[in-house]
């Protein structure tokens, strides 16, 4: 899978090998990826728990994903975990279906959010409720 990223520091853009495996015997997933002669994989048994480590060791390196994965409102319910799936989620609203996003589909930002400040904006957004 191909993946827009960019340089937290310059904004520039480029594309990013990424292998998204679902290896269902062990109930995992792996993503993978080389650049500038390094190599990043990661595992977790949810998508998204899979996605948010990849980002951590992507942003140690001043890379992030431009994917709807990385919007500082995007979460899962208990239920998606097992689903490359979340809620667009908005203070004070309810997680409604339409706004159930596909977290590894591209989305254009420039700013990179990290998987901490995504955790606390759901506690946020469920004491909003």
């Amino acid at each position: 899978m191909i993946f827009k990223a960019f340089d937290i520091n310059t904004k520039k853009e480029f594309e990013l090998y990424v292998s998204i495996v679902e290896d269902e015997n062990k109930d995992l997933i792996t993503i993978f990826t080389e650049y500038n002669e390094k190599k990043i994989i990661v595992s977790d048994e949810f998508h998204f728990g899979t996605l948010q480590k990849f980002r951590t060791k992507l942003i140690e390196d001043n890379v992030d994903l431009k994917c709807k994965g990385a919007l500082i409102n995007v979460y899962p319910s208990p239920l998606m975990k097992f689903a490359p799936k979340a809620y667009s989620l908005k203070l004070g609203k309810q997680a409604e279906m339409d706004s159930v996003v596909e977290i590894y589909e591209y989305t254009d930002i420039s700013e990179s959010i990290s998987p901490e400040k995504q955790n606390l904006f759901y506690r946020d957004w469920i004491k909003s409720l």
